[in-house]
C-alpha cells in the first residue's frame, strides 16, 4: 500500500507542477482532474475497511486517467 501512495502523491505532485508550469488548456485541465480524483480517493480510503475493494474502485479511475494521458500525448506529438 506504502508503494501506491507514493505514486498517487508523485501524480499529485506532477499535477500542481503542471498546473504551475504549463500554457495548455488541456494540460492544465487534465493536471486539475487528477489532483481531484487522487485527493478525492485519499479521504475516502479510511471509510472503506476493504481494501479490496478500494483497489477495485479506484481501477476505473486509474484506467481512465491512463487513457486520458495517452490522448493527450498522441495530441501533443501530433501538433
Amino acid at each position: 500500500m506504502q508503494d501506491a501512495g507514493t505514486a498517487g502523491a508523485t501524480e499529485i505532485a506532477a499535477s500542481k507542477l503542471a498546473l504551475q508550469r504549463s500554457t495548455d488548456r488541456q494540460v492544465k485541465d487534465f493536471g486539475q482532474r487528477m489532483i481531484a480524483d487522487h485527493t478525492k480517493g485519499e479521504s475516502e480510503k479510511g471509510n472503506d475497511p476493504a481494501l479490496k475493494a478500494a483497489a477495485a474502485k479506484a481501477l476505473p479511475v486509474i484506467s481512465h486517467h491512463y487513457a486520458m494521458a495517452q490522448q493527450l500525448a498522441e495530441s501533443k506529438a501530433a501538433s
